[in-house]
């Protein structure tokens, strides 16, 4: 009698989110990036107040 092997299963595992955690690497490396540069003094960010200097007439 010849034996069989016994059929392999053919599921996979849960599939990997590789995609999903190098864009989500991306986009906090270019958020640490932009504080960094707006605490650095490169950029500067909207003026949210009145401007309190007397303009000259």
């Amino acid at each position: 009698m010849k034996q069989t092997k016994p059929p392999k299963h053919t599921t996979r595992g849960t599939p990997s989110n590789k995609g999903f955690f190098i864009f989500m690497a991306c986009c906090a490396l270019g958020a640490i990036t932009m504080v960094a540069l707006l605490v650095g003094g490169e950029i500067e960010g909207s003026r949210v107040g009145p401007d309190i200097v007397q303009k000259a007439r």
